[in-house]
């Protein structure tokens, strides 16, 4: 999309050919990588790593939901899991992080299962 924050670099490499669709490859880790919203979008991105490469294998994108639920659906995916990357903007304390916990604790996400 025009105007988009990282416009130019996603037009570049999609010229250069480097954007293709992978098969989920089980030997590999898969990490997802959160860009926290409540009332904007979340978004998950399931990503694989093998050499340079950095493999987007699948994606979540939703609005007013917590962490467990969340971490119920990434579950649900029965993927190789590696780590879970948060913003570096968020504390135990956030107000973010409140809103996404609900009346659990966050900390399930952790490495594992999500």
């Amino acid at each position: 999309m025009a105007g988009a924050i990282y416009y130019d670099e996603i037009a570049a490499i999609e010229a250069n050919g480097q954007v293709c669709n992978l098969p989920y490859d089980p030997l590999l880790k898969v990490h997802a990588v959160f860009d926290l919203g409540w009332n904007d979008n979340m978004t998950i991105s399931m990503v694989q790593r093998l050499r340079s490469e950095i493999r987007i294998i699948d994606y979540i994108e939703d609005s007013h939901r917590t962490l467990d639920s969340y971490s119920s659906e990434l579950k649900d995916r029965r993927y190789n899991w590696g780590g879970c990357y948060f913003p570096t903007t968020v504390s135990a304390g956030s107000q973010e992080r409140q809103k996404l916990r609900g009346d659990h604790d966050g900390a399930r996400m952790g490495r594992g299962a999500p």
